[in-house]
């Protein structure tokens, strides 16, 4: 909600106070951002969900179409496929 402003002038400040405050800053190089920390090893490795999917249906997992694949269903799968 943008507030109850009684002119557009007040309005106009009120949303670039907004922007400014959401405007994301830079962080040093040696504090990694969300998106690059990785959690585990698997992701160096990327797989199909297709594959997955099908790994899944065919030991007796249910599994979707679409959407997310449940962690214990990839997890499941990486131990099977191990090197």
């Amino acid at each position: 909600m943008l507030g109850n402003y009684s002119n557009p002038d007040q309005r106009r400040i009120g949303v670039i106070s907004r922007l400014r405050a959401a405007t994301p800053v830079e962080t040093p190089a040696g504090n990694p951002t969300r998106q690059t920390v990785r959690q585990d090893d698997s992701a160096d490795q990327i797989v199909s969900p297709a594959k997955i999917r099908d790994w899944a249906r065919a030991n007796g997992y249910q599994v979707g179409d679409r959407g997310r694949i449940p962690a214990p269903i990839k997890k499941a799968w990486a131990v099977a496929n191990e090197p």
